[in-house]
């Protein structure tokens, strides 16, 4: 027994010393690379490296290998054996870095292995010079790649990479799971694919293409259309020149300055827009924050549930499918089209038409110039400022009041209806009681107008503006 206790003991220390001792190597190799002839490289996981572009006709890679194991044996082993080497001879120049790989010899060696903790540590770090206009596809694995300056069809598959794009000039596809991808001054036509990640794009000539789920998207600088599929993260982009197309439930979106059209689908979400050229919204459970989008001759449509909708400084004509949002206008250029059911719904300083039909809706309106206004609630309050005189008024609210504000030379021809509760009028209108009830019929002024109002349980107020 003691005997074998001091062959581990012996083994232990050797081993604790060894593990002090590394073995570096440097790996230069190069391959011809005809005319127009098409890369195709395989490497190993966890390199650290750049990729650069150069103006000679051949595959470089000037690397640095330091291994650390605690089998020294298998270490030098892995050194040897490490090679950079040219697979098939056919139109594509096909290069694969290879390194080797050894199970336990024995149950001994298995058993140290376990016992002491083997450890095997590697770092491969360097550059590889790329043809500048060689068409070049690459895949790689948890490693660091720095992309810079390539002007031929791009192509990196791989996964958990940090991987930067630099100077890139015909980007195709990037595949980089659970990886981040920053891409600076580059362009092309990529679909960029991804999971888990940070993706960060700046100043891009030309399309993008996004995919990736619970990832967190900064685009900014895009010269063309974007289309983005998503779901919970978030999604922020600044100055896009061609038209934005999201669908990404669950995640936050932001877009400031788009020059064309946005579309965005989405779930439970904060989503913001600001100094856009057209929108469309599906969102459900969604707070919607718009400014300054200028739509004019367009339609900005809007369909949520239950949330916050804030519009603002815009032109278009607005609708709006929901069913419990609060909603807030201000400095509207356009008509607005509303369908929901419950909430609070202020507009101030609107010049369009209005039309909406809700249920359990608190109205409130204030300094519009409208032609035609059209409202049918059923229940709290209904209250709009005119400054200018409309030509059609027509509002139906069963159990809710009624106050309107016209300037004071208004006209219109008049039918008002009040149930169960009173008409009020600064106005002179002929209001006739009958039982619980209050009706009045006739004219104001020229009568170039027409007002119909109809309640039952809630006052019609008339006010005048001084």
């Amino acid at each position: 027994m003691n005997k074998y206790l001091m062959i581990l003991v012996l083994a232990f220390t050797s081993l604790a010393f060894s593990r002090d001792m590394r073995i570096e190597k440097k790996v230069l190799n190069s391959f011809y690379v005809a005319s127009e002839q098409p890369i195709l490289l395989k490497t190993v996981s966890g390199m650290d490296v750049e990729v650069v572009a150069w103006d000679k006709d051949s595959l470089k890679f000037d690397l640095y290998l330091d291994v650390d194991c605690s089998d020294k044996d298998y270490e030098k082993y892995y050194i040897e054996k490490f090679e950079i080497r040219e697979r098939g001879s056919d139109d594509i120049l096909r290069i694969e870095i290879h390194e080797t790989s050894r199970e336990a010899d024995s149950f001994w060696e298995g058993l140290f292995k376990f016992q002491f903790h083997y450890s095997f540590e590697k770092e491969i770090s360097g550059t590889i010079y790329v043809p500048r206009k060689s068409d070049f596809k690459a895949d790689f694995k948890y490693g660091k790649v720095n992309l810079n300056n390539l002007e031929g069809s791009l192509a990196v598959e791989g996964r958990s990479n940090e991987l930067t794009l630099k100077k890139c000039s015909n980007i195709r596809a990037i595949e980089n799971q659970y990886g981040n991808i920053k891409m600076y001054d580059c362009a092309g036509n990529p679909f960029l694919e991804s999971r888990s990640a940070n993706l960060n794009v700046e100043n891009f000539d030309g399309p993008l293409d996004i995919q990736s789920d619970y990832s967190n998207i900064k685009l900014s600088k895009i010269s063309s259309n974007i289309k983005i599929g998503s779901r919970s993260g978030s999604v922020d982009i600044i100055d896009a020149r061609g038209n934005i197309k999201i669908k990404a439930p669950y995640s936050n979106i932001e877009i400031n300055t788009c020059e064309k059209d946005v579309d965005i689908v989405g779930r439970s979400a904060n989503i913001r827009v600001n100094n856009i050229h057209g929108l469309s919204i599906d969102a459900q459970y969604s707070n919607l924050y718009i400014d300054e989008c200028k739509a004019e001759g367009k339609i900005i449509s809007l369909l949520t549930r239950s949330g916050i909708i804030e519009i603002s400084n815009s032109q278009g004509t607005i609708n709006i499918d929901d069913q419990y949002s609060n909603m807030e206008f201000e400095k509207i250029t356009g008509n607005v089209d509303i369908l929901s059911r419950s909430g609070i719904i202020r507009a101030s300083k609107m010049k369009g038409n209005w039309k909406s039909k809700t249920q359990y809706s608190t109205i409130e309106i204030y300094d519009i110039e409208a032609d035609i206004v059209d409202i049918t609630n059923r229940s709290n309050q209904v209250e709009i400022n005119f400054i200018t005189n409309p030509d059609d008024v027509s509002i139906k609210n069963d159990y809710g009041g009624v106050e309107l504000m016209f300037p004071s030379d208004y006209g219109a021809v008049y039918k008002l209806y009040s149930t169960y509760a009173s008409i009020l009028s600064d106005f002179p209108v002929d209001i006739k009681e009958q039982s619980s009830s209050m009706n009045a019929f006739g004219q104001i002024g020229k009568g170039n107008g027409s007002l119909y109002i109809e309640t039952r349980s809630g006052d019609i107020v008339l006010k005048q503006k001084p």
